[in-house]
């Protein structure tokens, strides 16, 4: 949540300082459109580091429903006999 909070207010910082504006309502000579392509590409860096951590969050709890899913198929094994060693 800490990028998500920080992509706000580079958003918030920027727009206050173009009057506005972001980058794509700028024309080219305009002195603040350097600074409002640096904000935008700050931004996609820090949502593409939030969708990485939902990445990595959601493949954790595949982990561990496969893990639970293992348990759950080597007690059922042991319970009826049919395991590997036998």
């Amino acid at each position: 949540m800490t990028a998500f909070a920080e992509a706000a207010t580079v958003r918030g910082i920027s727009l206050q300082a173009t009057g506005g504006r972001t980058y794509g309502e700028m024309d080219e000579d305009d002195p603040h459109a350097r600074m409002a392509l640096d904000a935008s590409l700050i931004r996609s860096s820090l949502y593409s580091s939030i969708l990485a951590f939902g990445q990595a969050t959601s493949e954790i709890g595949n982990g561990l429903a496969m893990a639970g899913i293992g348990l759950a198929l080597a007690s059922l094994a042991r319970r009826t006999g049919k395991g590997a060693s036998s």
